[in-house]
């Protein structure tokens, strides 16, 4: 059978990639959780628990996406990768969304 051939370390290191992605998730899901009770408490949404969080999750898979290719670029270790997680959870979608919105409005003709 072809994955007995496989090297005996192959199923360790992918047990060990699926739980940094586990990980990473859950430091990217705290984030935006604290992104979305900061504009709670600023008054741009009513609760916490909504609709509109539904909105939140792909935002959460990506910035997890984003995270997990940065720790693997830069190598680093599960506390670091996990910290990058939690602050692109907390900034990663904003920033992206005011980015785009300055893009667009310079192309529209803005100053």
């Amino acid at each position: 059978m072809p994955w007995k051939q496989l090297p005996p370390d192959w199923w360790a290191e992918r047990l060990d990639q699926l739980f940094m992605l586990i990980s990473l998730l859950s430091a990217v899901m705290l984030g935006t959780i604290t992104k979305v009770a900061a504009e709670v408490r600023d008054g741009e949404r009513d609760k916490i628990l909504s609709r509109r969080l539904y909105l939140d999750v792909p935002a959460v898979l990506m910035m997890g996406a984003v995270t997990y290719g940065i720790a693997e670029y830069f190598a680093l270790r599960a506390g670091a990768a996990g910290a990058v997680g939690a602050v692109l959870g907390y900034v990663g979608p904003r920033a992206a969304y005011l980015l785009i919105d300055a893009i667009a409005h310079r192309i529209r003709g803005g100053s």
